[in-house]
């Protein structure tokens, strides 16, 4: 009888962290989930309930700026999920990018490249078996994936052309960043889309001026500034960072 009552206080505790991450009242989430969390007996950890607990918490973390808790958080999450889901479940995929993310904030490029792959390559192939007549076909080039319109391609499309950036292959970064840009424009649920718009515009503007095409990072860069205005405000940093860039071109 305990035992029902422990898995029945674990699952209120569960619901209500889930409450307050959907309010965004992070801290109040975490400590819920972590209250959930002592409560979970080591037969259960094998289950993708447990895996989701550990997956909100980590995005609690990231909220709140507790970067490496985040990070050991979806590496707990993500070895649930793949003892428990398929390796190309949709949750795998949202686990291995934001490991990617984490592995970005640290400039450790290569790394959070080779997550963000691994999460494309799962929002593909999920998307294709979408398709009966290539459900089987493995060949995901088939699929005009932009068209698809999935969020979680979008979301990897501009990440992995951000580290393109980075890495100052500036050429496969636009490829990126433009098909991005043709999700992120159709699809008002994104969180924060708006502020993924004007950084993918920021970073084509950067990579049309380092490929010395003035005329297009102009372009881009009045797109970034305007995107940010209204998303931010004049007088953002973000804003005013584009601006900076876009008044140093027109004066060359």
């Amino acid at each position: 009888m305990s035992n029902v009552k422990n898995e029945d206080i674990r699952e209120c505790l569960h619901c209500l962290g889930y409450i307050y991450y959907k309010l965004r009242q992070y801290d109040t989430s975490i400590d819920y989930c972590k209250r959930a969390l002592s409560m979970v007996a080591t037969p259960d950890i094998n289950d993708s309930q447990i895996g989701h607990l550990y997956t909100m918490l980590a995005i609690a973390h990231f909220r709140t700026k507790q970067f490496d808790k985040g990070q050991e958080c979806f590496e707990k999450s993500l070895e649930i999920y793949l003892k428990v889901l398929s390796n190309t479940n949709s949750r795998v995929a949202f686990t291995y990018y934001y490991i990617g993310c984490s592995y970005q904030r640290q400039k450790l490029y290569d790394k959070a490249l080779q997550y963000y792959e691994k999460a494309l390559n799962i929002r593909i192939l999920l998307l294709e078996n979408e398709y009966n007549e290539l459900r089987d076909s493995n060949r995901p080039e088939k699929i005009d994936m932009v068209n698809a319109l999935d969020v979680g391609c979008g979301r990897c499309y501009y990440s992995i052309g951000r580290i393109f950036e980075k890495k100052e292959e500036f050429e496969k970064s636009i490829s990126y960043h433009e098909k991005a840009l043709k999700i992120l424009h159709k699809n008002s649920a994104l969180y924060d889309r708006d502020a993924d718009i004007g950084g993918s515009y920021k970073s084509l503007g950067i990579a049309y001026e380092k490929l010395g095409n003035k005329a297009k990072a102009i372009e881009n860069y009045e797109n970034a500034i305007f995107t940010f205005h209204v998303k931010f405000g004049a007088t953002h940093k973000k804003t005013l960072s584009v601006l900076a860039k876009l008044k140093r071109i027109q004066a060359i």
